[in-house]
This record gives C-alpha cells, sequence and structure tokens, in this order.
C-alpha cells in the first residue's frame, strides 16, 4: 500500500490553492498488492466550497481524470503492474479549476505466482502436519483411557 501527503501555499488573491501531492517518508515507492492509498491537504483559506480532482496515468499513457469529491483522499485499488502517475487539482463551486499539483510517480509491481504457490505449498504441509499431530494425540489420549 502506498501513501501521499500534501500541503500548499497560501494563494494569490482570486486563484485557487495548488495542492502537491509527495510520497510519505515512510511508504514504499512499490506496491506489491495493487492498492494506493492518496491524500493531500489544502490551506483552509482557499475556502470550503472545493473540490478535487485527481488524474491517473499508466505506463506514460492518456491520463484519466478521477473525480475525488471534497475529500482530500482517494483510496485505490484493483491496479495491476505498472508506473503509475498522480496529480490532484482544486475545483471551486463555478467549475473554476486550479493548477495541477506536481506528479508523483508509484509503481504496481505484485508478487511472482511462484512466490504465490511457494508460500500456499508451505501452508499446506503446515496443516497437514498440524492435523496429523492433532490425530495422532487425539489417537493417543483415547487409547490412555481404555
Amino acid at each position: 500500500m502506498l501513501a501521499g501527503l500534501a500541503l500548499s501555499a497560501v494563494p494569490a488573491a482570486g486563484q485557487l490553492a495548488r495542492p502537491e501531492l509527495r510520497g510519505a517518508p515512510a511508504a514504499p515507492e512499490v506496491s506489491t498488492d495493487g492498492t494506493l492509498d492518496l491524500s493531500w491537504r489544502i490551506d483552509p483559506a482557499a475556502g470550503a466550497d472545493l473540490e478535487f480532482e485527481l488524474e491517473e496515468s499508466i505506463d506514460g499513457g492518456e491520463p484519466v481524470r478521477i473525480p475525488a469529491g471534497a475529500h482530500d483522499a482517494a483510496a485505490l485499488s484493483g491496479r495491476d503492474d505498472g508506473a503509475y502517475r498522480y496529480r490532484v487539482r482544486a475545483v471551486a463551486a463555478d467549475g473554476t479549476a486550479g493548477a495541477w499539483s506536481e506528479p508523483v510517480e508509484l509503481r504496481v509491481e505484485h508478487h511472482s505466482l511462484a512466490l504465490a504457490f511457494s508460500i500456499f505449498a508451505i501452508g499446506a504441509v503446515v496443516f497437514v502436519a498440524t492435523a496429523a499431530l492433532v490425530l495422532t494425540g487425539d489417537r493417543s489420549a483415547r487409547g490412555a483411557t481404555d
């Protein structure tokens, strides 16, 4: 899971504040589960009636806009492997859009199928061993009481 944080400077009169997405210091640059959590913050002086528009570009392709409403965060899931680029901007109630934030680039690299099957196999061995121990212990306990 990846996270982002944003701050913005106070805008000049008549201009909307420009949010800035930044990867949090503790956040990894690569998601292995296809989930991305982005968040931003804008100066309260910018106004309370703002909505946000998030833009996503995959592997340098054509950007797609994702309405974020008045929320200051977006949790995205189900992302395939690839390089993702995000930016956000504020939109006033009258439709006036502010400047886009600087982009944040993140990668999704799922674990390999071989690793997944290896972990599954280890789990199966542990399950079978545990079941065998329980059954053996149960038989021993029944034999001792007979």
